[in-house]
Parts: structure tokens; C-alpha cells; sequence
């Protein structure tokens, strides 16, 4: 028997994206083709494996941060001298206002998290889309 015709509508059935027209004549094939039948079966245990993944959070070990923090502690800080040190605590602004340069730096960290964050909750939303 040729399932070529069939096996092109695998796919498309298992997405939910088969025509009613086509879905009948696509499970009466189904009762009679082992072979079709088991790479149905397949297909549908991948996807469901993949649409899984999506569902993994993933998470620090307990007491991580509390680690990294206690090491971070732990080194040598260089004292900056004179010019540097002023420097190293605040920047001029074009405006002329006078900002410190943590704040600038946390600021910056703080929006590249959220710019993760939300990229990451786009790609997880577009991966269960397309499951």
C-alpha cells in the first residue's frame, strides 16, 4: 500500500490542522496501517515530551546567592586614589546634574534583567504556541 499521501497528513493531523474533509479518511487509514499508526504514535509522544519543556522552571541551588556573596566578600577590593576615587562615585551629567556612578550601574543591571526576563517569557510563550 502507498501511505506517501498519508504520511503527509501526519503532521498536519497531529497540529490539529487537518481539514474535517480529510480527518475521516485519515483515521480509516489509521485502522488498517500499523506503520502509519506507530509513526502517529511517535510524533505525538515527541511533541507531548516537547511541550513539556516549556513547563520547567528552572531554579538556583538553596542558599546560592547567600554563596556567591559570602566569595564576593571575600576579595580584595582596590582603593582608588585621588581623581579616581571622585570619579568613581559620581558622573556629570550633559544637564550638569551630578548622579552616583552605583546608581548608574545598578540602573543598567536592573533593566538588562528585566530585558532577560521579558525576552525569555516571549520565547517561552512563542514555544507553546506553536505546541
Amino acid at each position: 500500500m502507498d501511505c506517501s499521501r498519508f504520511r503527509e497528513h501526519i503532521q498536519r493531523f497531529v497540529d490539529g490542522e487537518l481539514p474535517d474533509r480529510l480527518v475521516a479518511e485519515f483515521q480509516a487509514h489509521l485502522s488498517f496501517c500499523g506503520e502509519c499508526a506507530a509513526e502517529l504514535r511517535e510524533i505525538s509522544a515527541v511533541r507531548g515530551a516537547l511541550a513539556g519543556w516549556g513547563a520547567v522552571e528552572l531554579a538556583a541551588p538553596a542558599g546560592f546567592a547567600d554563596r556567591v556573596m559570602a566569595a564576593a566578600q571575600t576579595l580584595p577590593r582596590p582603593a582608588p586614589s585621588g581623581r579616581l576615587r571622585s570619579l568613581a562615585d559620581r558622573a556629570r551629567l550633559a544637564q550638569g546634574a551630578i548622579v552616583s556612578t552605583r546608581a548608574i550601574i545598578y540602573s543598567v543591571v536592573a533593566l538588562a534583567a528585566v530585558a532577560i526576563g521579558l525576552e525569555t517569557r516571549h520565547r517561552r510563550r512563542s514555544r507553546e504556541a506553536k505546541v
